[in-house]
Order: structure tokens, then C-alpha cells, then sequence
């Protein structure tokens, strides 16, 4: 199934069986998702045709599948969160100003072989990365020959032991 290139104030997969859908274009820009992107489990959203960027203001909930190709999602929303393990090539998080990245505890955000990851806040103004519940971690796992952009970081209740050997430590 094909997602048209429009703008979306939320795109919600919820399929009744197992279905792939595909991106049509970059959901950037005019085009970029102005709340929510959710995954059901029997989904399966793909940007690898083109390889399209998301940029998305609300939060990234998945409970099926995610191709990434080599696309960039981009958080540019304030007090985001990311629910369900994923693995992506680009994640790009940055703020000016104080802000809060809630990872699901028990999850893994992973950074694809060739990917960037880069999560920046600013000096006096960090980027908190915390756990969903303050009690139970989170996962973070960078592949070999990924790129690490990261400054201006405080982070909670996260294990990056999953990571290769060449990226620890993670910041």
C-alpha cells in the first residue's frame, strides 16, 4: 500500500492483516507529520524506495516493522517519545532549548551499519533521554561503522552494552 506525499497531521498503520506500506515521498518540509507516527504490529512501513526522510513533531510508536533504507527520521517536536524496539539509519534529535526524549523501558532504539545518530542539545539547555518508567533501562546499540553526533546529553536508565565494540562509549 502507498502513502501518498501529503501532509499528515498523524499517520496511524493499523492494518487488519499483515501489510507493507511505502512512503511516496520525503515527509519533510510542507510535508512533515505534525503529531504522531503509529506502527501497528501487523505493519510494516518502508522508506526504502527512495530512501525518504521523515520529520515528525510527535511521537514514533512501533509495534511492527520499520525499513528504514538509508532515510533520516527527524524528531523536531518537544517532549517526544519513542515506543517499540526500532532500528533506524539516521535519527536526528536537536533543541535549542531544554527538552525531554522519553525512550520505552525494555525497548531498543538501534543506529544501522552506515547510519548517523545525532542527538544534541545545547550548552546550559541539554537533551534528556530518560527510560518511560525512571525504574527499568532502555536500549541504545550502535552498529560498526555507524556515526555517533552527540553533545550536550543527559541520559537515564539506558544500556548501551548491545553496541559495538567500537562505539562505546556512546557519548
Amino acid at each position: 500500500t502507498n502513502i501518498a506525499n501529503l501532509s499528515y497531521s498523524s499517520l496511524q498503520l493499523t492494518p487488519g492483516g499483515a501489510t507493507s506500506y511505502s512512503l511516496m515521498g520525503h515527509q519533510t518540509g510542507g510535508n512533515a507529520i505534525t503529531g504522531n507516527i503509529t506502527i501497528d504490529a501487523s505493519a510494516t512501513l518502508t522508506t526504502t524506495g527512495s530512501n525518504y526522510n521523515i520529520t515528525l513533531a510527535g511521537n514514533w510508536s512501533n509495534s511492527g516493522s520499520f525499513t528504514a533504507g538509508t532515510g533520516t527520521v527527524t524528531l523536531n517536536g518537544t517532549s517526544q517519545a519513542i515506543n517499540g524496539s526500532t532500528t533506524f539509519y539516521d535519527l536526528t534529535k536537536s533543541v535549542a532549548s531544554a527538552d525531554t526524549l522519553t525512550i520505552e523501558a525494555s525497548k531498543t532504539i538501534s543506529i544501522a551499519t552506515g547510519g548517523t545518530v545525532t542527538l544534541n542539545g545545547a550548552s546550559g539547555q541539554l537533551l534528556t533521554l530518560a527510560s518511560s518508567t525512571g525504574s527499568s533501562a532502555w536500549n541504545f546499540n550502535v552498529a560498526a561503522g555507524a556515526t555517533k553526533a552527540i553533545s550536550y546529553v543527559s541520559v537515564s536508565w539506558s544500556d548501551a552494552s548491545g553496541s559495538d565494540a567500537s562505539q562505546k562509549s556512546i557519548a
